[in-house]
């Protein structure tokens, strides 16, 4: 009877506990997380020398609950299994924080570690009801009632990836989910990631596009929006194959690219407002930020012009070049000074010179 006690305890301490740990860590950065990582390591390693000290000396103490030989034997599988926990809690926090730039909200957090960790597709529920067609790599999932959609991938999907080719240079073919979807009640609309016209989720390996009903899937919006999403699958293909992290690359860079192709390198002469320090725009979180605050989604637009004043001045092999130089300089701030001799606050001064012309 008492082993079954003991049993029911440890068990209950280690699922409470764990669930404690997780909840905890989903509000502590890098260094927090660490810092309480070792403290809480501590205090169960010393419980667990405790409880070993108490198993060898017989001693018939009652602590947490677990009390004589036995109550000394659970407790010591309990505190051991709870650093066990302890650590893969932290380590999948931290991998989380670093991968999004330390800058991320408990609750995006939960997110993507869901999305990450757990074998969930969050887009099964609709691939299971559409259609299904395969061009080359990818695999396009699209409605019924709008078959007409196919004819985007089957017009545009090589001019996409020429697009893609040409600025990041060839690369092995992945296999890529794509979504092709309207604006009916039944469709994705309730999806986060759709507050515009698409999206490309690395992780699902999933790309999805937005075909409004006014719109056909030959129009220039739409077709901009595909060869984007395309851009940016091609470039993280791209980056693994020069072994370099894509965190490496900040955000507005990223987008400013994906923009480029999407205009396949044409000057859209779109008026902006402000234009945001680049500092301010390196990392998912402070991205979303920013473009929450920012009218007609003006950041983009703000990137796309970086971009398309570096490949009108110095080609478009800059892209390329500066990848590869972030790669071996750790930095995207240093490859653009070495490529280019430009800061980011040259670039913010370009643009905003740009944008005087245009308007005169």
């Amino acid at each position: 009877m008492k082993i079954l006690l003991h049993s029911f305890l440890s068990i209950l301490y280690i699922v409470y506990f764990t669930g404690v740990f997780y909840v905890l860590f989903l509000f502590l950065n890098i260094p927090a997380s660490v810092i309480a990582g070792s403290v809480i390591t501590l205090l169960l390693l010393g419980l667990f020398i405790y409880s070993i000290y108490e198993l060898i000396n017989r001693k018939e103490r009652n602590l947490l609950f677990f009390k004589g030989l036995s109550g000394s034997i659970f407790l010591s599988i309990t505190t051991f299994s709870l650093i066990i926990t302890l650590f893969f809690v932290v380590l999948m926090n931290v991998m989380t924080t670093h991968f999004n730039y330390q800058n991320i909200s408990p609750r995006e957090k939960f997110e993507f570690q869901v999305n990450a960790f757990l074998p969930i597709d969050p887009y099964e529920e609709y691939k299971e009801t559409a259609e299904t067609k395969k061009i080359s790599h990818l695999t396009v999932y699209y409605s019924s009632l709008n078959k007409r959609d196919i004819q985007l991938v089957e017009d545009e999907f090589d001019h996409a990836r020429s697009i893609s080719t040409r600025l990041f240079g060839k690369i092995e073919d992945q296999p890529i989910d794509l979504i092709l979807l309207d604006e009916s009640p039944d469709s994705l609309q309730e999806l986060e990631y759709l507050d515009y016209m698409g999206f490309y989720d690395h992780v699902k390996e999933t790309m999805a596009i937005v075909i409004p009903d006014d719109l056909d899937a030959a129009s220039p919006l739409v077709v901009e929006t595909f060869y984007h999403e395309y851009a940016h699958y091609y470039m993280e293909k791209a980056l693994e194959k020069m072994e370099i992290e894509s965190l490496k690359i900040p955000i507005w860079f990223n987008e400013g690219v994906a923009e480029y192709a999407g205009y396949n390198g044409e000057d859209a002469k779109i008026p902006i407002d402000k234009v945001i320090p680049f500092d301010e725009l390196r990392n998912p979180g402070s991205w979303a930020n920013a473009l929450e605050d920012s009218p007609e989604a003006e950041v983009y637009t703000q990137s796309y012009y970086a971009v398309k004043i570096l490949a009108d001045e110095f080609g478009e092999d800059i892209i390329r070049d500066l990848l590869l130089e972030t790669g071996k300089q750790n930095s995207f701030e240093k490859a653009l000074k070495k490529k280019t001799k430009y800061t980011f606050k040259d670039l913010e001064k370009k643009i905003m010179e740009k944008q005087k012309r245009t308007r005169n």
